[in-house]
């Protein structure tokens, strides 16, 4: 794969990311959405064109420039919410500014 091919390819990975972490609001992704970027970034692997850990680093990047937090920022407040539904408060009692 030439450069031109494969920087147009990335480029897609960029967009296919930014439209799935736009579109999901707080609710679950299109099923159909989500499959198609994961394949379409499988298929990107197998072809050698992207390894493992530069899928990671694109769905971090694009998480963060859509988001506004990272993915493991996400992960640790949707704990912390989830705890809180179970009626696990511990979580508040750290300072707002400290959370």
């Amino acid at each position: 794969m030439d450069e031109r091919a494969r920087n147009e390819y990335l480029e897609s990975c960029h967009q296919q990311l930014r439209e799935l972490f736009s579109t999901d609001s707080g609710k679950r992704s299109d099923p159909a959405a989500l499959h198609r970027v994961q394949g379409f970034i499988h298929a990107g692997k197998v072809l050698g064109v992207l390894t493992r850990e530069q899928s990671q680093t694109m769905m971090e990047q694009v998480h963060l420039e859509v988001r506004g937090e990272t993915l493991a920022e996400r992960a640790q407040r949707k704990a912390r919410l989830e705890a809180a539904r179970r009626g696990e408060y511990e979580c508040f009692d750290t300072p707002p500014s400290e959370r």
